[in-house]
């Protein structure tokens, strides 16, 4: 958009990938009542999404031609502010043809849905693959809130918009709980589940709150035509505690996102040299087990080293793989009785590099080992 008003393009205009590719394509989540952020960066990555304008958002029909994405579909929480909008009674088609179909169907905005099979999906659309994207850890990764909006200043300037997510609660729907400047505070209600929104800027208000303004998926009919504001910092709506995803488009030709390392799990497995020997204290080995996933084929490194004796041993992937499972013998390089840390590498076939830890833990003693065997 940004190079095409440069070009002094008159039809310059925001281009929205595909939401209903994303919510039925990318795997390892329920569409809109639940999605995996990992799993869609790396599949707008290696698969690509189709624009929204070829692969529109699916499940009610109703005809707009303003160019956003999506207009607010419920009369019940918005009011329709395009002249364009033109509800419809008619059913959507399985395959719409982007160049002739009006219907542009999305979902009500209180009853979630399964997303619709990618199967059923317009299959010619071109795909736009995404070069790189990165995530700017929250506090449940042991970031700081400081940290993490400094961070995320400084990428909403040097990248564009990110992804965020933020609890939503009943009073979501309650004027109450708005401010004059448009600002979201909760004050009452249940959690009615996690939300995605896309974090746009940020500023202070006529009262001195500092907010994020956020564009939320309700259309341009709603709030503050389509976005939003919420505070900065410690909030119930916990949005600094879960971070925040953002892509690159500065080097479209290069892959420079790192792996996502998760699910990793460390357990010791003691192993008798012989077990009619384990009065006599004969340990044969004792492994360090080490388990992690990663978003996309990579090469995984654990090492481990002692505090006092400086002991260091490590073990590594001889190939890409997403499932990793390595073993480390503590007993053959010397770290029994010693408190270790343990830290993981990945490298994907780019060679763009993740880490994860240092994450200390107590190694038992060879006579632990031995009683816990008996």
């Amino acid at each position: 958009c940004v190079s095409r008003l440069d070009r002094g393009d008159e039809n310059a205009r925001l281009d929205f990938f595909s939401a209903q590719e994303l919510t039925s394509c990318a795997g390892q989540g329920d569409g809109c009542a639940g999605g995996n952020a990992p799993a869609a960066f790396y599949h707008m990555k290696s698969e690509g999404l189709a624009r929204e304008e070829c692969s529109p958002y699916r499940m009610r029909c109703f005809n707009d031609d303003t160019g956003i994405s999506q207009s607010a579909a419920d009369s019940e929480t918005s009011q329709h502010r395009s002249s364009h909008f033109d509800s419809s009674t008619q059913a959507c088609p399985l395959k719409p043809d982007p160049m002739t179909s009006p219907c542009k169907c999305l979902p009500s905005v209180f009853h979630l849905a399964s997303p619709v099979s990618c199967d059923l999906l317009p299959d010619a659309c071109p795909k736009t693959k995404v070069p790189h994207y990165f995530f700017i850890a929250g506090t449940a990764e042991g970031s700081t809130i400081p940290l993490l909006e400094r961070h995320m200043m400084q990428e909403l300037l040097l990248a564009g918009p990110l992804y965020v997510s933020l609890l939503l609660y009943q009073d979501f729907y309650d004027p109450v709980s708005w401010t004059e400047s448009g600002i979201y505070v909760h004050k009452r209600g249940d959690v009615l589940g996690k939300h995605a929104v896309a974090a746009v800027g940020w500023g202070t208000d006529a009262e001195s709150r500092d907010y994020w303004l956020l564009l939320n998926s309700f259309g341009s009919g709603w709030q503050q035509e389509g976005y939003f504001k919420v505070l900065r910092g410690e909030s119930a709506l916990e949005m600094t505690k879960f971070g925040a995803w953002g892509t690159d488009w500065s080097h479209p030709d290069k892959d420079r996102s790192k792996p996502t390392i998760a699910d990793v799990e460390l357990a010791f497995s003691p192993v008798l040299a012989d077990v009619a020997d384990a009065a006599s204290g004969s340990l044969g080995n004792v492994y360090l087990m080490a388990s992690a996933f990663t978003d996309e084929p990579a090469r995984l490194l654990v090492r481990i080293q002692g505090l006092s004796n400086t002991v260091t041993g490590q073990v590594k992937d001889s190939e890409y793989k997403v499932e990793h499972v390595l073993k480390l013998d503590l007993l053959d390089i010397g770290l029994l009785d010693d408190r270790a840390k343990v830290q993981l590498w990945a490298v994907d076939r780019a060679q763009n590099t993740a880490s994860w830890g240092p994450y200390t833990l107590e190694v038992p003693s060879k006579r632990t080992f031995l009683l816990a065997q008996s």
